[in-house]
């Protein structure tokens, strides 16, 4: 099951394109989708245009809305999270890896494009940020038919989750507070503003 999370302002006919392309290359897949607000014809539009691009429109499968707990429980059902351009999942790609889903995306030349791939740098996954649509396609259809290279994948999510940084919220607290004691220390001796490094001292 593939998955995509984000808000749908973000699905451009380049994602849509590359996902049904996908779909039609994993016959027995279907992407997942975060529903759209009641009274909204988004999702219906949706269904339209895969029903266009040879895609049973069943394949679209829409989440509700739910408490925030148990949205990220839902990601223990997902293989794999689609990323959108050129505005990238954020908070959504965050909260896919947290929750050990993997995140395939393709990262840009501006910071909104180039969020889910820097959190893929930083738990060692890079083989996940693709280099063009055809490289995203290929290795989504690749994963899509092979389950063992997904769970490999998850193990390695998982195991990084306990070495990276990235969700070290206590080392985290701990370095911002040393930066803003450093700040407080340079005001104090009427210094000008710079920038600070953790790593060499900032005393």
């Amino acid at each position: 099951m593939f998955a995509s999370f984000n808000n749908s302002y973000k699905f451009t006919l380049r994602t849509f394109t590359r996902w049904m392309k996908i779909l039609a290359s994993v016959p027995d897949s279907v992407l997942w989708l975060l529903a759209s607000p009641p009274g909204t014809s988004t999702d219906a539009n949706l269904r339209r245009a895969a029903q266009a691009a040879g895609i049973d429109a069943r394949r679209l499968v829409f989440a509700p809305k739910i408490a925030h707990a148990q949205h990220l429980a839902r990601y223990a059902h997902a293989d794999l999270f689609l990323d959108s351009n050129p505005y990238n999942a954020h908070t959504t790609a965050s909260d896919a890896l947290w929750a050990g889903c993997p995140v395939l995306t393709q990262p840009g030349d501006t910071f909104a494009a180039r969020v889910a791939g820097s959190l893929n740098h930083h738990l060692d996954l890079t083989e996940l940020n693709a280099d063009s649509d055809q490289a995203y396609v290929d290795f989504a259809i690749a994963l899509g038919r092979d389950p063992e290279r997904l769970r490999e994948l998850r193990e390695r999510l998982a195991a990084a989750k306990n070495f990276s940084g990235l969700f070290d919220m206590r080392g985290y607290a701990q370095d911002f507070e040393r930066l803003l004691i450093a700040m407080f220390a340079r005001h104090q001796r009427g210094e000008t503003a710079t920038d600070l490094e953790l790593s060499r001292s900032i005393e």
